[in-house]
Order: structure tokens, then sequence, then C-alpha cells
């Protein structure tokens, strides 16, 4: 289940949009009972309230973001500002990654850790050098949250990367 509410200031010059996202998909609160709690993602899909690294499947997991996009030139340059917040919809079930196959981690003890998986922030730059093609240059950035630092921590990826797009 999820959904995002915007609102675009027509009147400014690069008229920017502001919006709101959300996304949650259940866990299984008991792995014991023989029924599978967690929610089918039956095919990824990319980056929609999810983030730009696409670290974790749509299993088991609640995503709230803010983004603006605002038109730096019109019709040619696109600036894009997206910052996620990623929590565990039940701490008793796995993170899964993006294809759906449960993360093992060991074992966090019972109220010694939130929910909270950890924080992303996206910057992206498009140009529209005409009809036929587009480059999009980000900026990428992860923190682990409360969960995953219980667990020791691990990588909090950043990067930059590259985009050419044809279109026809």
């Amino acid at each position: 289940m999820g959904g995002e509410v915007g609102y675009r200031f027509a009147r400014l010059a690069t008229r920017p949009r502001l919006a709101l996202a959300f996304e949650a998909a259940s866990g299984d609160d008991d792995t014991a009972d023989g029924v599978v709690g967690t929610f089918d993602q039956l095919f990824r899909q990319e980056k929609d309230f999810l983030g730009f690294l696409v670290l974790y499947g749509r299993q088991n997991l609640v995503s709230v973001s803010a983004n603006l996009t605002a038109a730096l030139v019109p019709r040619k340059v696109m600036l894009q500002v997206f910052f996620y917040g990623f929590w565990l919809e039940s701490r008793r079930d796995a993170i899964y990654n993006p294809g759906g196959f449960p993360v093992r981690h060991r074992a966090v003890p019972a109220g010694k850790a939130s929910a909270a998986l950890g924080r992303e922030l996206d910057l992206a730059l498009g140009w529209r050098i005409d009809r036929h093609h587009e480059v999009l240059l980000g900026f990428l950035r992860y923190w682990n949250g409360a969960f995953l630092n219980a667990m020791g921590g691990g990588d909090t990826p950043a990067g930059i990367f590259l985009q050419y797009k044809l279109l026809f």
C-alpha cells in the first residue's frame, strides 16, 4: 500500500513541486506459526518510494519520503531532492533485498533495537538536451538507523551516478 500527495507552486518561476509519500508492506509477526504474513512483492520495482539506491525490497518495510522538484531552466534543467526514512514493519521478520530474498542478520534481543533501518538522501540534476537525449547526474547517501546499528552497523553507501537516456 502506498501513495503520494504533492503540490506544485505554479506561480513561481521554477514551478517547484513539494510532495510527501508513504509505502507500507507487511512483515510476519510470528515466523514459527506456519502462516506467512510477509507481503509478496511478486516483481521488483525501481525506486518508487524506495530511493535511488534501492537497498530494500517491498516486503516487511515502511517507507516515508519527502521530495522537492524544481525546473531550474524551464523544460531543460530539473533539480530533484528526495529524503527517505525506512522502518521494519515487523522486527520478528527479516530484512528483504530488492529481489525479495531475506537478508539474514544475527538476532537482536527483544527490546534492544527500534525498527528504524535508516535514512537516504538523493540529489539529482537532470538535463533534457533535446527531445531524444537526457542526462541525469546525482549524489546518493545512506545512514544506518538504530536497528542496523544494534546488529553491528555495516555499510553506509554513498556515491554519484551519471545516467544517459535515449528517447525515441
